[in-house]
């Protein structure tokens, strides 16, 4: 994980600064997620793990819901 953190945080904010070293999070859709999407539950079929891999323990730490201030 060390290695995707940094690798990660190369590159600048849109207001130009260093994005520096920031706590890695993973933003997984949740079951409402993927049936609101666009394409509905067939989107689901695009998520690459299985529900028992992505409940383990050790990612818990990780793990973070996206909310999107704004529609386009």
């Amino acid at each position: 994980m060390a290695e995707l953190k940094a690798s990660m945080s190369y590159g600048s904010s849109h207001d130009k600064k260093p994005l520096g070293l920031g706590e890695p999070l993973i933003i997984w859709p949740t079951v409402e997620d993927v049936k609101c999407s666009l394409e509905g539950y067939t989107a689901g079929n695009a998520i690459p793990s299985p529900l028992k891999n992505v409940n383990k323990d050790f990612l818990k730490k990780y793990w973070a819901k996206w909310k999107a201030s704004h529609t386009s």
